[in-house]
């Protein structure tokens, strides 16, 4: 985890401003590692932050992580906030 996360912070600004497939990766990691309170941290930022929009990948991986934690307050809100 902690190399993931070394390298997400290694790729330059203007990386993570134009492509939500590098915060899908460093989510999918922390998801996997039954860390999804710090993957949704990053959408929050990602959202924020970098005005990113998430696509179909980071709703899955961010549902999918929820789910495994039992966070389903979470999960409904990103849910919501990605229904099109």
């Amino acid at each position: 985890i902690a190399a993931a996360r070394q390298t997400f912070e290694s790729i330059p600004h203007v990386v993570k401003s134009k492509h939500v497939s590098v915060w899908n990766a460093i989510m999918q990691v922390y998801g996997e590692h039954g860390m999804a309170m710090e993957g949704i941290r990053l959408y929050d930022a990602m959202r924020s932050e970098y005005r990113l929009t998430a696509d179909h990948i980071t709703v899955i991986v961010l549902l999918n992580a929820c789910s495994h934690c039992g966070l389903l307050c979470d999960a409904q809100r990103i849910f919501h906030q990605n229904k099109h």
